[in-house]
């Protein structure tokens, strides 16, 4: 699934960041470095099942790129400024 060297980023929460993979031998575990100003984010061992494969504009973003548009538990925020109300009494 993974390999050493792989950017890959958290599926979902908070962090955003992008990182290596330092080792990926383990079944279900694997360990990664963050990249950039968190270099010291080092020899954490984590769960597969947590990660994916960075895409090529996260990488050039440097970060997690999420779409805010899967979700339609706030679909009000996400009605274009451009509609218009129509009555039709």
């Amino acid at each position: 699934m993974f390999k050493v060297g792989d950017k890959v980023v958290l599926i979902e929460g908070e962090d955003s960041r992008i990182f290596v993979v330092d080792f990926a031998g383990w079944d279900t575990n694997l360990s990664v470095t963050g990249l950039g100003k968190y270099k010291d984010i080092r020899g954490y061992v984590w769960d597969k099942k947590l990660f994916r494969l960075a895409t090529n504009e996260e990488i050039a973003a440097g970060h997690r790129i999420d779409n805010d548009l899967g979700d339609d538990s706030h679909i009000e925020n996400h009605i274009s400024h451009n509609c218009k109300v129509i009555n039709n009494d």
